[in-house]
């Protein structure tokens, strides 16, 4: 469920929409911070979580 606030500081749930999945099975993954945080300290801590998904 997303939050999404009105003008006047209501707060209404909105349901995500569902999900569509590629007949070919190739999937895109997007990884972002919250803020636009950094999620990585270096290629070496990105290279490992690569990897973990590979076994995904």
């Amino acid at each position: 469920m997303y939050r999404y606030m009105t003008s006047s500081e209501e707060v209404i749930l909105v349901s995500r929409h569902r999900r569509v999945y590629a007949e070919s099975g190739v999937e895109h993954i997007v990884i972002r911070g919250v803020g636009r945080m950094v999620l990585f300290d270096s290629d070496e801590d990105r290279w490992y979580f690569l990897g973990l998904m590979q076994g995904v």
